[in-house]
């Protein structure tokens, strides 16, 4: 929780707004591709259903790195944070399957 805390502080008292919310990005999308990593490992001991999961495990690795590759390219700060913070809710989902 401290990269949070600590992007939280920086965007809350107004130090640096804009490192705050790089700061919240990247270990959202930190999260996110270990998730899918995560998710490899479940798939790769499962039976019939490997490849099918192991279609699925790609998914969040592949959604941050389009996400990155997006804000490099100019998307806002605040559309990326949405999108990264709804896939990481989304993922719940997916957990319970595994």
């Amino acid at each position: 929780m401290l990269p949070q805390i600590g992007a939280v502080l920086l965007i809350a008292t107004r130090t640096d707004p804009a490192l705050g919310s790089l700061m919240a990005f990247g270990y959202a999308a930190v999260i996110l591709s270990f998730l899918g990593g995560s998710w490899w490992g479940f798939a790769m001991r499962s039976g019939e259903t490997q490849p099918r999961l192991a279609a699925i495990s790609i998914a969040p690795t592949l959604m941050t790195f389009l996400l990155i590759l997006a804000r490099l390219l100019s998307l806002r700060a605040d559309i990326a944070l949405v999108t990264i913070g709804a896939l990481l809710i989304l993922t719940v989902l997916i957990d319970r399957r595994f």
